[in-house]
């Protein structure tokens, strides 16, 4: 609004037609700038961290990654009901609970519970990873210990700047395969 009472005070004080004529091509190329930024930011920028106005939405990873774990679930014998193992720091693990609210078997942790079983999926943030790997090859005696392989064979990010690693215990990911799309198997 403020835009149009300006550019209308500036129409009434311009009295000269060439003046109104360039008046008129900048202001038609500042609104096309407008449009183009305008259509940047909403389309190719979206989910980019160097768009500014993104505040904390999450990235198009989340769709693989949910569906990376439904596959998995799929796979599994215990279908729906997989135990699943989700460890972020200080809880920062949104917007997973609502990708995986049809997966009751779904633990969220704020730090590696050794003391827990490890679940057959775990994801974690990247922080956790030496902690994770004590968990699974140092604490459980010879014989109890599982194989886990990378779920991903690629970077994801839950948001901007908040990384995820995925494991599948190898019995699970034995089966799941010929379930995943190529750019997904490690």
């Amino acid at each position: 609004m403020l835009a149009g009472i300006g550019t209308a005070l500036l129409f009434e004080r311009i009295r000269k037609p060439g003046r109104k004529a360039a008046l008129i091509i900048i202001l038609f190329a500042g609104s096309l700038h407008l449009a183009n930024q305008s259509r940047l930011a909403v389309g190719r920028y979206d989910c980019d961290p160097r768009n500014p106005y993104v505040y904390a939405h999450p990235g198009r990873d989340v769709l693989d990654i949910s569906n990376a774990v439904h596959r998995a679930a799929a796979a599994s014998p215990a279908g729906l009901k997989l135990p699943v193992e989700i460890v972020f720091p200080n809880h920062d693990y949104w917007p997973l609970p609502w990708y995986f609210r049809d997966l009751p078997n779904t633990g969220w942790y704020d730090s590696v519970d050794r003391n827990a079983p490890a679940a057959p999926v775990i994801l974690t943030a990247p922080v956790f990873e030496k902690d994770l790997v004590r968990k699974l090859y140092e604490f459980p005696p010879p014989g109890e210990r599982s194989l886990y392989v990378p779920l991903f064979n690629r970077t994801m990010d839950l948001r901007p700047g908040a990384e995820i690693e995925a494991y599948v215990r190898m019995d699970v990911w034995d089966r799941i395969p010929e379930h995943f799309p190529d750019s997904l198997i490690p």
